[in-house]
């Protein structure tokens, strides 16, 4: 069993748009949010080899979207 710790996870979001363009709105069409960080990048990698590991790391809360 492999642990791993994360002092300094982040919330990392990908959007996808149909294109980008300038001096309007561009709307999200796809959007997904997943825990990052160097030690959670390392888990996922172990995972995908099949490796028992456990991430850990400290959390203090939930960040809000900008309006």
């Amino acid at each position: 069993m492999i642990y791993t710790i994360t002092l300094n996870p982040a919330p990392d979001r990908t959007i996808w748009i149909d294109r980008i363009r300038e001096d309007v709105s561009n709307r999200i069409m796809e959007e997904h949010n997943f825990a990052g960080g160097k030690s959670i990048d390392v888990s996922k990698v172990l995972k995908t080899f099949d490796v028992d590991n456990v991430a850990l790391g400290f959390v203090e809360g939930f960040r809000r979207p900008r309006a």
